[in-house]
């Protein structure tokens, strides 16, 4: 799961280099779709105390996948991704409200450091979410 999630977003920052123009932006959307079911398939509320720390660094890892995956509206496609990265980040921001949060605020005294990575890590995706909205 973590792995698969990390793949797509390397895979996506580099086949948005070398992918026909034409089909790229479709190839985008199917990936960003793709992502979001990856990471909301995760029920954290069944998480075992024992495996609370893998599920964190997954998270952190998650999250880096998001970044590669919004960077691409920084490419010269940037219409054709505009709205695509709008519809899916409000899903994925939508998720990270509902469950990641809540997860992460109930281990953080124990996982200090890698629930800071968790929020850190995410705050770079909406920061460029945000400068897309305005």
């Amino acid at each position: 799961d973590q792995v698969e999630a990390v793949m797509t977003g390397l895979v996506l920052k580099h086949a948005t280099q070398s992918l026909n123009p034409q089909t790229v932006s479709i190839y985008y959307k199917v990936i960003f779709a793709h992502f979001i079911k990856i990471v909301s398939n995760t029920n954290l509320s069944l998480v075992p105390e024992d495996q609370v720390e893998a599920v964190m660094t997954g998270l952190v890892l998650k999250h880096a996948t998001l970044w590669n995956i919004v960077q691409c509206t920084k490419t010269k496609n940037f219409r054709k991704f505009f709205s695509v990265a709008i519809k899916f980040g409000h899903n994925f921001l939508d998720y990270f409200v509902r469950q990641i949060l809540p997860f992460v605020s109930k281990y953080f005294i124990p996982f200090q450091t890698l629930s800071l990575q968790v929020i850190s890590s995410i705050q770079r995706s909406t920061r460029q979410l945000q400068a897309l909205c305005a």
